[in-house]
Formats: C-alpha cells, structure tokens, sequence
C-alpha cells in the first residue's frame, strides 16, 4: 500500500548504480511500481540480490520485470512463500545466465522448475534449494555432483 510510509521506499528511491541490494523481510504489498523502478535503476550494475517476502504477494507483472531487468546479477537469494506457479516457473526460465549463487526458499518448486535452470549449466558454484513441497529424484541427474538442494 503505497499510502503507508515505508523506509525502504524513501531509501530505494535516493539509490543509483547499487552493486548489493539485500531487502529483509518485508511484504510484498510494500513493494509498489516505483519502488521496481527504483530498483531497476541499479540493474546495469546490480550483481547482488536478496529480497525475503513473507507475507502477501507481488503482482506476477512486477516480479517479471524484476527478473527480466536483472541481468547482471551473480548472487540471488529470494524467499517468497505465496509464490504461485505461474511466478515460481517464470522465474526459473529466466534466471540470469551470470548467476554464480542460487538462494531459493520456502518456494514450490518442482523436478521441472529445476531442469529448466540446471541442465548444461555448468556455472553454478553454489544451489541452494529449500522447498515447501516434495521433489523427487528425478531432479538429481540435473545437479552437478558437488550441488546438491539443503534439504536433500
């Protein structure tokens, strides 16, 4: 609600060219359209991303363009509970090719999610994958033998 004053908009809105962003624990009602275009500023430059959202949710539009602007970054960590299916298989589709560190929480994520950003990849030096739901074992011909989810 962006009648409500929030910190972080006041401080995401005076940030330019960031290289590490690390936005605690907020709701994601919190996170309006200047406050992606405030982050997006930094995106040329951006290499480190953490964003924690326990309670409501982002638009499915908004986590889009997050996620397509986000090219450069190396290092993501994203704890979002109320991801749906359509927001959890967009973005990892789309994860950027520079990503070195994969941080994903308390998120549905399935065999098919992570085939989609495991195989042939060999750049990843840490996966850490803390699911809300049960994977099989099918995804573990995806992982490089030294990755293997936290929860495995």
């Amino acid at each position: 609600n962006s009648s409500k004053f929030h910190p972080q908009n006041i401080i995401l809105a005076s940030c330019n060219h960031l290289e590490k962003l690390a936005l605690g624990d907020i709701e994601a009602t919190e996170l309006d359209g200047s406050d992606i275009n405030d982050i997006l500023k930094s995106a040329a430059t951006l290499k480190v991303f953490q964003m924690a959202f326990n309670k409501g949710e982002i638009s499915v539009r908004a986590f889009k363009k997050l996620v397509t602007n986000l090219t450069e970054l190396t290092d993501l960590s994203l704890q979002y509970k109320k991801a749906n299916k359509e927001t959890v298989d967009f973005l990892c589709k789309n994860l950027s090719p520079k990503l070195k560190r994969l941080a994903l929480f308390e998120m549905n994520i399935t065999d098919e999610n992570i085939g989609d950003f495991l195989p042939g990849k060999d750049y990843f030096e840490d996966v850490v994958l803390e699911v809300s739901n049960a994977l099989t074992k099918s995804y573990m011909t995806y992982y490089p033998e030294n990755i293997l989810p936290s929860n495995f």
